[in-house]
Formats: structure tokens, sequence, C-alpha cells
């Protein structure tokens, strides 16, 4: 059981297609796990409650304190990670090969991420992460919201350059930046669409993870 003070932030660095990440954390020899997957579309699948330990942080640290999954609650945004580009596109490190058709594609760079082209975010999936972690720091009254990069730092690169953290922590805990540059992007939070266990054949929950039943 965990007492959750915040939430890190990481993208999937997989396939886009909707379901891909909630099938690879339902398999036995999967070695990580995270409370929720947020689809391209924006549609959310939880996977442990929030008050449960999942495995999404790895070796971590945040203001001194290692092992971060034992206080964060860890979102998984469905994203393909860092693109190389090549004459047909733009290649991902499974070897998939990404067009504009998938996706805003765009060259970006920050000392934390070096230099590279990735793919934005959707508006629904900002639209669900905004809503997701305004209602989980006002029920748990957080104190931090920070991507995979911040808390691992030179061993993961998630959350990509073109995530709007600052728009994310002033939404959600009242306060932006922590000196860290970043891309802004306003957007309007939406409802949740949420189901009703680990795994896509689940019904779609009328209520949000937030509205009722306990912890999880």
């Amino acid at each position: 059981m965990i007492k959750p003070e915040g939430i890190i932030l990481h993208d999937t660095a997989g396939r886009l297609d909707k379901g891909n990440c909630v099938s690879w954390f339902l398999k036995k020899e999967a070695s990580a796990s995270a409370h929720l997957v947020v689809e391209r579309d924006g549609s959310v699948t939880q996977m442990v409650p929030f008050n449960i330990k999942a495995w999404h942080a790895g070796s971590s640290i945040l203001d001194g304190r290692s092992g971060c999954n034992g206080f964060s609650i860890g979102i998984e945004i469905v994203n393909p990670g860092k693109l190389e580009k090549t004459e047909g596109g733009y290649r991902s490190w499974f070897k998939k090969v990404y067009t504009e058709a998938d996706g805003d594609i765009r060259a970006a760079s920050s000392r934390y991420h070096g230099d590279g082209y990735w793919m934005d975010y959707t508006e629904a999936q900002i639209n669900s992460v905004t809503d997701i972690c305004s209602a989980l720091a006002t029920k748990y009254d957080m104190n931090f919201i920070e991507p995979h990069w911040f808390v691992s730092p030179g061993r993961k690169r998630d959350t990509n350059p073109l995530f709007p953290l600052d728009h994310l922590r002033t939404f959600a805990l009242g306060r932006g930046d922590n000196g860290v540059e970043r891309v802004e992007k306003r957007v309007v939070a939406t409802s949740l669409n949420v189901r009703g266990g680990a795994g896509i054949g689940f019904e779609k929950m009328e209520w949000g993870p937030l509205r009722g039943g306990g912890d999880s």
C-alpha cells in the first residue's frame, strides 16, 4: 500500500495501436506496470489501484528520496518515443516508420533530451492527462508532477520535449515552471473515459476514477 504524494508521467515508447500497452502490461513477462494508460484518442485504462505500488519509475530519486514507485502514481501516455528521420518518414527504435499521417512530428531538443524528432501528443491525450492530474492532485493533496526523465536523469527521456508540463502543473497544482525549458500548449480539459478493469475488453464506466469506489 502507498500514500501517493505526486504523479510521474511516462511515454509508452511503443506502437500506437490502441490496447497495445495495456496488452503488454497484462502479460506475465512484463516487468513493469503503471496505474493508468492514456491512449491516443484520450481513452484511459486503469491497471493498478491508486493506493497500490506500481512498477513504473524503476531506479529513481526525487528531492533526495529514492524509489519513487513507493510514493507516486504512474501514468503512461501512448507515444512512440524518439524518432530518427529517414527517407520514407521517421523511424522508431522498434523499426516502425511513422509519417505525418500518423501524428504531428517535429524536431525538438532540450539539454535533457538532446536533438531529435518527436511525435506530439494529441489534444485528446493532453485533455485526459490534465483532467486526471487535476482530480488526483485534489483527492490526494499532491505536491509534484514530474516526467520520468526528471526522476531518472540520464537513464530516461520521457515524456518528450513537446509535452506541455508547465500548463499541466499550473492547471493541476496551481503553479508552473520549476526552471526547466518547456513547450507551452493551451488545452481545455474534458471528462475522463475510464474502463472498469485492466483491459480493453472491460466496459467503459460512466464515473471517473475519483468520483466513487474508494481508492482504486
